[in-house]
């Protein structure tokens, strides 16, 4: 029940139908009074027979999803996929194999092969000793776009028009690629991803299979995760 838990299961489930499928049953674990218990929620997979499954969870809960799915018998073999935060690189140590092979999209992953990431990942393990993960990636992201708008306006804060003018105009390759203003939306507008969780040594990893291509800006359902207000929470992610 977070804010933006309501947007993110209709935009899956208007992925999911406009691409021919059906979503079959949606269920809601870690909540009181009704804390779904794992044991229950691997026997409704099992009953409903899904092609897929979609979790989104974060932190401990994620934990408990990802062991039980793959220590179920019934549904282990189940492909599934995960909101970018169950993916997230802090977990991953926690899986273990649990979660190999689980797929989600998001905007960045370690290793993506494009110079700037390179040179970021180094600098940021040089300066910090340790690896990038994806807030790092969107602290950077956040503070260029800072840049970016204060050199078009030489540093000039005092007039406010010109400042957001600045902001809506902004554009800068990074760690995840192009990033872009939407002059209309201002919200950000970056490349998207599919990956996967792969065996990375003794270790697993997110790592980049496929760039996806984003929906049109003008799709009016598209446009009602921005507009329509759902639960009353209107700032959105730089990275979504």
């Amino acid at each position: 029940f977070y804010e933006s838990g309501y947007d993110a299961l209709y935009a899956f489930r208007l992925g999911v139908e406009r691409a021919g499928g059906r979503v079959l049953q949606t269920y809601i674990s870690h909540v009181p009074p009704d804390r779904m218990d794992m044991l229950r929620l691997m026997g409704a997979i099992r009953d409903a027979r899904p092609e897929l499954v979609f979790a989104s969870y974060s932190g401990e809960e994620a934990v408990d999803f990802a062991r039980a799915f793959s220590g179920s018998a019934s549904v282990g073999q189940i492909p599934l996929v995960g909101s970018s935060f169950m993916a997230d690189e802090d977990l991953l140590g926690n899986f273990g194999a649990a979660t190999l092979g689980m797929r989600s999209c998001f905007s960045w992953a370690p290793g993506l092969r494009i110079s700037e990431n390179e040179s970021f990942e180094s600098g940021f393990q040089k300066i910090t000793g340790r690896a990038a993960d994806s807030f790092a990636v969107l602290g950077y992201d956040t503070g260029r776009l800072i840049v970016e708008a204060l050199n078009a306006t030489g540093g000039d804060l005092a007039n406010p028009p010109r400042v957001r003018e600045a902001f809506r105009g902004a554009k800068f390759r990074g760690p995840r690629g192009v990033i872009r203003m939407n002059p209309e939306s201002h919200s950000t507008t970056m490349p998207l991803y599919l990956r996967e969780v792969r065996l990375n040594g003794a270790s697993v990893a997110n790592r980049v299979v496929d760039e996806l291509k984003p929906a049109s800006e003008n799709d009016r359902a598209v446009a009602a995760l921005r507009d329509e207000v759902r639960t009353g929470w209107l700032n959105a992610y730089l990275n979504v």
